[in-house]
């Protein structure tokens, strides 16, 4: 249990520092101004220990998930994991980075980002988080939080990391889903998942489970005839060589409509496998020029 509350702390943890050097290469925006301070209130409250700023940071009805470990939800249990987090690790610190953020709705922002955790006494641990903020009074918060793996420095400098490869491969599971949801095939499309995956839908229904996900599935194919998709990626980004985190739009048709979406999808590579996690899909309303355009930090 210790290893996976690590895990958590340094998945929030990562959502915060962009305030400062890398704020100057991305585009000027209210919006990505605000969620900086976010993120800075974040990694305060992570380095000095401090769960309940950090509770203060999530949204209503907040999720966490960690790693491949449980879901934590609501703010008194998020804070709580946080408050034996800091007692168990004393002294714990954390760097991290942003990769890219995207705005899908005027209200709805996703960020990935990649850290570094330093605890006494231990080697330095890398991973990477994907956070989605929400936007309500005017105000961001964190809404949903997937942590990725934490792995010591060694596995992330493999020098037999092959990107463009592992690239590849990423977008290979994204046809397969592609072809699933097109021929409504819910067979296939559950061989793609982990056991403990997640999915979040644009109405903001949460599933956790293959199973749940199967079910829901089931439903959108019950609801929607002639359902198809087709999808174009963003970005890709790998936190670690067995994370892969990846942005793409879609369009979706149906008998008599037809819309425009984008999603986040996390996956993990399981005995050369790579497979689904987490999955955040989200569908603009309307074009909203006053959505900011996709930022990427490298």
């Amino acid at each position: 249990m210790a290893w996976i509350i690590k895990c958590t702390l340094a998945g929030m943890i990562l959502c915060s520092l962009l305030c400062g050097c890398e704020q100057k290469a991305m585009r000027a925006s209210p919006d990505i101004d605000a969620i900086c301070q976010v993120k800075k209130c974040v990694e305060d409250a992570l380095n000095n220990g401090d769960a309940k700023a950090l509770r203060d940071t999530f949204a209503e009805d907040p999720v966490f998930v960690i790693c491949n470990g449980p879901v934590v939800e609501g703010h008194d249990a998020i804070e709580n994991m946080h408050v034996d987090f800091f007692r168990e690790n004393p002294g714990f610190k954390t760097e991290f980075k942003r990769q890219h953020i995207t705005f899908p709705t005027r209200n709805v922002a996703i960020e990935t980002v990649s850290f570094i955790d330093r605890f006494p006494r231990q080697p330095l641990r890398y991973g990477g988080d994907t956070t989605v903020y929400v936007k309500k009074g005017g105000q961001w918060k964190n809404k949903y939080v997937r942590m990725h793996t934490s792995v010591p420095r060694e596995a992330v400098d493999k020098p037999d990391f092959d990107r463009e490869a592992e690239a590849r491969a990423v977008w290979e599971v994204r046809l397969a889903v592609q072809e699933a949801l097109s021929t409504e095939n819910t067979d296939a499309l559950m061989k793609l998942w982990t056991e403990e995956a997640t999915f979040g839908q644009p109405d903001g229904s949460l599933f956790i489970g293959k199973e749940k996900i199967r079910e829901a599935h089931e439903k959108l194919f019950e609801r929607f005839d002639g359902f198809k998709i087709v999808f174009k990626r963003l970005s890709i980004n790998f936190p670690t060589p067995d994370v892969a985190i990846e942005d793409v739009s879609y369009v979706f048709t149906a008998t008599g409509l037809g819309h425009h979406g984008r999603d986040t999808q996390v996956l993990v590579k399981r005995g050369g496998r790579w497979l689904i996690t987490a999955v955040c899909d989200f569908v603009p309303q309307a074009p909203d020029k006053s959505i900011p355009e996709q930022t990427e930090v490298n």
